[in-house]
């Protein structure tokens, strides 16, 4: 029997416990405050299915990305337990990594699920949501709650890649690393390089995915549906953007992510940022918006034939007919059809977006270095 790893499992079954409660009941004040034209509690006892479905995809979105500093954390708990004889002022440090961690995944989940809400109301000017959630309009919710939860989803890889910064590196013979506050500077460069990528490619995703939903409907006038609470149309659509929103993150973001953390790197010697590549660092910037559009096209193509293939194989039923007729049994089928042909070709499309991405080069093919970064102890 392992005593400390029973003891370190019941710790983190703690503060998960205790994390989930705090997001939970802070999600739900926080929410209330992002959207002061509408009364959450008075909306629920009207048995309100849209708010509640747009609150569940908030709540939900918030814990997936503070779920990412339990681990940061226990990593933090466990380099403590491994020394044996840890010194007043260690403890107090790696106390005070834990508190920054769980603070600063909610401070920055909180932040990016605020700042994309903003964005989405303000650039959505032909529906005005809060105004449909209040009729309970649950074609609206679904939709809303689906960009929600699809950019807390995005952004969860950035922020774990980010509070890894804070996690101590005990790198045997060298307590320099083991001593910062911030022990992993490549960490939080990636971190802070990653994050606003995230975001913008789901801001940008959900229009691109919201088109596409438009070319692959035809004469489905998607805003008109919504608003006539279209359920059915919400479901289509809301798949179309989860698909398109998964193989952006899964094939072009994280090949994205791994091309730049090699470019991209903290020098202990210098204290500096350096670029390894800088030719090859603007070439992958430049290919970011590419990817995008080129993981749309491929998301439209693929979903495009699969569907074609099942509507030929359905000759004596109209699935886009009856879609707009509202009939939602239709609507989840073209909807798991849509996400699972999405998830399976994810993979491939990965590998066809690594070579696509330049190569790696040495530091001296012409480099770029950035200012030191402060030395935090």
């Amino acid at each position: 029997m392992n005593g400390m790893q029973i003891l370190e499992g019941g710790i983190e079954i703690v503060l998960s416990l205790v994390t989930g409660f705090l997001v939970f009941f802070f999600s739900l004040k926080i929410f209330m405050l992002l959207t002061k034209n509408l009364d959450e509690q008075k909306e629920l006892k009207k048995k309100n299915a849209a708010v509640a479905v747009v609150l569940l995809a908030f709540i939900l979105a918030l814990v997936i990305m503070v779920n990412k500093s339990v681990e940061p954390a226990m990593t933090t708990l466990t380099t403590l337990f491994a020394n044996e004889n840890p010194a007043g002022g260690e403890v107090v440090v790696d106390i005070l990594r834990i508190i920054v961690i769980y603070a600063a995944s909610g401070a920055v989940a909180l932040l990016l699920l605020w700042i994309g809400i903003s964005v989405y109301t303000g650039l959505t000017a032909r529906i005005d949501e809060m105004a449909e959630l209040k009729k309970s309009n649950l074609a609206v919710g679904i939709l809303f709650a689906t960009f929600i939860f699809s950019a807390g989803y995005i952004c969860m890889g950035p922020l774990s890649t980010l509070l890894a910064a804070f996690v101590p590196q005990p790198t045997p013979g060298n307590a320099e690393v083991v001593d910062k506050f911030i022990s992993n500077p490549d960490a939080l460069i990636q971190g802070l390089i990653e994050l606003p990528l995230a975001f913008i490619g789901a801001i940008f995703v959900y229009f691109l995915g919201v088109r596409l939903s438009d070319l692959m409907t035809g004469t489905i006038n998607e805003t008109a549906e919504l608003k006539k609470n279209n359920v059915a149309s919400a479901i289509y659509t809301a798949s179309s953007l989860f698909s398109l929103m998964y193989l952006v993150n899964e094939a072009t973001l994280k090949p994205l992510y791994e091309t730049l953390d090699h470019l991209v790197a903290y020098s202990p010697a210098s204290g500096a940022v350096e670029i390894a590549a800088r030719g090859d660092f603007f070439l992958t910037i430049a290919l970011i918006p590419v990817f995008f559009i080129v993981a749309g096209a491929v998301a439209l193509l693929l979903t495009r034939a699969a569907q074609a293939v099942f509507m030929f194989l359905t000759r004596d039923m109209d699935e886009m007919k009856e879609v707009k007729k509202n009939n939602a049994a239709i609507a989840l089928i073209l909807a798991a059809l849509t996400v699972s042909i999405v998830i399976l070709v994810a993979h491939g499309v990965g590998v066809v977006a690594h070579g696509v991405l330049p190569g790696l080069r040495s530091p001296e093919a012409g480099g770029l270095k950035l200012p030191p970064l402060p030395k935090m102890k």
